[in-house]
């Protein structure tokens, strides 16, 4: 009788001590929420770091706490309109740049699958994109079917098609290759543009079938995708789309027929190739486009050429002879064969130069595309497939196109004391070097400019931050620039050398000053400051595909 009151009491005091305990149990992990959000909060309030060290202890404390770590700062997302959130959109982008890096495959994973449970959920438009943004860094075949989704949204389907696009994969290529069967208008064109510059072999059919349509901007899409893929067999409807268009778009459609025509020697189709450098030979083409078939035909034929080359040095125009000159003197002459590698180092630039994701946007004969901004618009002229400003008056030279997210080469020539420099994401009004940015071009060595600051030299984001090291020419040489503008990451590369990396979310605190820092898109320029300035192979590659004609 004893023994079962014991039992009766130990299971009364069992249960008792449950029913106390349950209540806890929920504002215990709702405290627990609460303290993740205080600890990140914490670690985030002095981002960005003062050093590398520390920001990277940050990181191992947020992978510490793991997947609530990615939800709480994505949580702490805003929508720009609504206020600020630049501590935990720099705090979540160090952290995935942090597991891309080699060896960090495990965290890379729960990282992409914590990303891919946020992007399910209901957020603001800007929000959604930026989280797209750091999957373009760290997803894999994973993200593709959450991305995907996207590609059916009007106001997020080219973030999707960058995301995708940075996978690299054959599961990537087949969803965006999805996407074209029912789309139109601007998402037809997005699709198309992704299709080329992914080089898939599988579109061109598809693609070929919108080359001739009465939509320029259709047709435009599609032959640049063509130009990409470089399918031997489309010559003929290259040709066929030059002849009906003049002007500015039919410049274009010439590059786009080049570009052809390097991806074909590229990949071992000389005859073709052939056909077309001796197309773009004649007399009767720019001089500019005759030097990028001789550039052509050297790629494919290599020290056969010597002779002829030499021949040409001597005797032709002026442009066409200093191509020659060059490609004689070029480390890569004699490589024939048709390789990309005969590309390498012509002109000063890398082999990307003729990567056909570039599109030329000074045609080497007039100012079609571009637009004086001033008063002095007898201040800017071409010649000799120069562009070029006499340093009268002031002002500068906008594209007619405005940009967001985009690679801009060009080389440039500055005389002893010359000044001038390239504008990015300007306004129409204002002074762009602060309205936008400006990257600075200076002849660095001039003695009137020994005592500038380092924020004033070659490479810089003028009076926001100073390159890393000074590779200029002496004033006189052609030299070659290249920046990448992609949201808030800027590039600037100065004679294949890069000399400036930098998130403008590091340097808000002289926004007030620098309104630019915070624009998402806006004209690129050429700066006239009172000495002549050269300029010549401008060429862009639009990141994220602004279509602005096709919006309008």
């Amino acid at each position: 009788m004893n023994q079962r009151l014991l039992t009766i009491l130990l299971s009364a005091l069992v249960i008792g001590f449950l029913l106390i305990r349950i209540p806890f149990a929920a504002p215990a992990a709702s405290q627990t929420t609460e303290n993740v959000q205080e600890q990140i909060t914490r670690l985030i309030v002095n981002m960005p770091a003062s050093s590398q060290d520390e920001e990277h202890w940050i990181n191992e404390q947020l992978l510490d706490i793991g997947s609530p770590a990615v939800e709480v700062l994505s949580g702490m997302l805003k929508d720009p309109a609504i206020g600020s959130d630049l501590k935990p959109r720099y705090a979540l982008s160090s952290l995935i740049n942090y597991v891309a890096r080699p060896g960090a495959e495990q965290q890379r994973e729960w990282v992409e699958s914590a990303l891919l449970d946020e992007l399910r959920r209901d957020r603001p438009v800007d929000v959604t994109v930026f989280l797209m943004e750091q999957l373009s860094l760290i997803g894999g075949d994973a993200s593709v079917p959450v991305v995907q989704n996207y590609l059916w949204d009007q106001s997020l389907y080219n973030p999707a098609l960058r995301t995708l696009f940075s996978l690299e994969s054959e599961q990537a290529a087949e969803a965006i290759r999805g996407a074209l069967t029912d789309a139109s208008g601007s998402r037809q064109i997005a699709v198309i543009k992704a299709l080329g510059e992914l080089g898939d072999e599988q579109a061109a059919d598809h693609i070929e079938e919108f080359a001739d349509s009465d939509s320029w901007s259709l047709a435009r899409i599609s032959l640049f995708a063509l130009a990409e893929i470089g399918q031997p067999g489309h010559a003929e409807l290259f040709e066929q789309a030059i002849g009906r268009q003049e002007g500015f778009r039919q410049s274009e459609l010439k590059s786009f027929y080049l570009r052809y025509g390097r991806q074909l020697a590229a990949r071992g189709y000389d005859e073709e190739a052939e056909s077309i450098a001796v197309y773009f030979s004649g007399t009767d083409q720019p001089s500019h486009l005759q030097s990028q078939a001789l550039e052509l035909r050297y790629a494919i034929h290599g020290q056969a050429m010597a002779d002829e080359l030499a021949q040409i040095a001597e005797g032709s125009a002026p442009e066409l002879a200093r191509t020659a000159r060059e490609l004689t003197e070029s480390p890569g002459a004699g490589s024939g064969s048709g390789s990309s590698d005969a590309y390498e180092d012509i002109d000063g630039f890398s082999s990307d130069q003729f990567e056909p994701d570039f599109i030329e946007i000074f045609n080497g004969e007039n100012l079609n595309g571009w637009k004086v901004m001033g008063d002095h618009s007898d201040s800017w002229g071409v010649e000799d497939g120069i562009l070029f400003t006499d340093g009268v008056g002031s002002g500068w030279l906008a594209t007619e196109q405005e940009y967001d997210d985009f690679v801009i080469e060009l080389e440039y020539r500055v005389p002893e004391g010359g000044n001038s420099g390239v504008f990015i994401r300007a306004p129409e009004e204002g002074n762009p070097a602060y309205q936008g940015f400006e990257v600075q071009i200076l002849d660095d060595y001039a003695e009137r400019y020994a005592e500038l600051q380092p924020w004033q030299y070659t490479g810089s984001i003028y009076d926001v931050k100073a390159p890393s090291k000074r590779v200029t020419k002496p004033a006189g040489e052609w030299q070659s620039m290249k920046i990448r503008a992609d949201g808030p990451l800027i590039q600037v590369t100065v004679n294949g050398e890069m000399i400036l990396s930098t998130s403008l979310i590091n340097h808000m605190e002289k926004a007030d000053g620098h309104p630019g820092l915070k624009r998402r898109s806006g004209y690129i320029g050429l700066q006239n400051h009172s000495n002549r300035v050269d300029f010549r192979n401008i060429r862009i590659k639009d990141i994220q595909e602004m279509e602005i004609e096709e919006r309008r």
